[in-house]
Formats: C-alpha cells, structure tokens, sequence
C-alpha cells in the first residue's frame, strides 16, 4: 500500500491560499519561518522542516518561492522541499552549536539580495511574517534591517489555513494515528517492569518508527 502523502499541486494551491490572504492584508510578501523547535508552519508551507537549524519559505504575489536554509541541511531541504528554488543563509546556522563552523563550499545569498528580487518583481512595502514569535530578537532586526520596509505579524493567515482539512491531509493524519496505535500497541505488549523511561520510550518509538514515522 502506498503511503498517503501531499502532492506537489496541494503545497502550489496552498501557496495560491496564502497569496489570497496576503492580499486581504495589503502585504505585498510573506516569509514563513521554521526551526528545530516551530517547523509545523514551514512544512505546512514547503513540505520542508528543519532538524537542528532554521529555516524558512519566502515569496511574494508573483514568481516561484524561494525556500531558504542553511548548509547543513540543504541536502535534506532538496529532498524534501516541494519547490526547486534552494537558497542558503549564513543567517540559519545552528543556534545549538557554540563553536562557528565554516563552510567553505556554501553558496550564500543574503535577506539584502531576497529584497533586491522581491521588488524587481513589484511593490515591497509590507513583508508578512509568519513564525515571528519564534524568531530570535537577532534574526528578527536582520530581516527588518535587510528588507526595509513594514514586517507585519501574520500567523493568523496559516493559523486560518491549517482548521480545514484536505482529503489529502485527512489521510495523512489517519496514517500518523495508526503508526502511533503501534507504537503504543508495541510497548503494551513488553515486558518493561524494571525499565527506565527511555528505554521503554525507546520500544514505543522502534515501533512506530517501523511502521513509517519520520
């Protein structure tokens, strides 16, 4: 049986619904912003969800989004990301990591540059900003610096799109329900009198892991 998954038209139909919403709310383009901890908007998004860095989706009322990481994840966002256009930021490197580490094979682009083509392709007056409560004070100044104009909190507009559900989406959770019930069916079933919590944790999360949980 094949795994219920989202195809690639339902992630352009809901870029499509968010385009709609921004131009409700006069915003002239939107950044959809995800880490390790906040990635349900981003994947919602681009099917993309980092692991251990940040990450995000920007684009505006025309033209393809561009879907933006860092070099450690860069080979996990092309196979994930249901849009081509992968960019990598300096600005999205792994906050868990005291020590700066370089890459010197990245290629960078910078928020300065995002701007320059947002507004080749038209007005950036109001730059919707989904995830903004999840950003760190630094990241948020590093976007309202780069692209110079108004940000405006928007996580209202995918707080509204993810209440209604597609078929595809309902699938999708019926699959995540399932691989759950086996996990929990698999630690039922052990004999874990004597066990730490992680190790009978760990029984749970081989179970669902080989029913097909990320």
């Amino acid at each position: 049986m094949t795994n219920p998954r989202i195809p690639p038209s339902e992630f352009q139909d809901r870029i499509r619904r968010m385009q709609d919403k921004m131009t409700s709310r006069s915003l002239d383009a939107l950044i959809v912003y995800g880490d390790e901890y906040r990635k349900e908007n981003l994947r919602y998004a681009s099917n993309y969800w980092p692991i251990f860095e940040r990450g995000a989706i920007l684009f505006g009322m025309e033209g393809e989004p561009v879907v933006l990481c860092a070099p450690e994840g860069e080979q996990v966002a092309r196979e994930m990301s249901a849009f081509p256009d992968i960019r990598l930021l300096p600005d999205f490197l792994c906050v868990t990591v005291p020590d700066e580490i370089e890459y010197p094979l990245a290629s960078y682009t910078s928020f300065k540059k995002l701007a320059t083509e947002l507004r080749g392709a038209g007005r950036l007056d109001r730059l919707g900003v989904v995830g903004i409560d999840a950003m760190s004070a630094g990241l948020y100044r590093a976007v309202e610096e780069a692209f110079a104009c108004e940000l405006v909190d928007a996580n209202d507009i995918l707080f509204e799109l993810r209440i209604t559900k597609s078929a595809n989406e309902i699938a999708c959770l019926r699959e995540a329900a399932r691989i759950a019930d086996q996990g929990i069916k698999a630690i039922m079933e052990a004999d874990i009198i004597g066990m730490s919590e992680v190790a009978a944790c760990g029984i749970a999360e081989a179970g669902g892991r080989r029913e097909g949980a990320e």
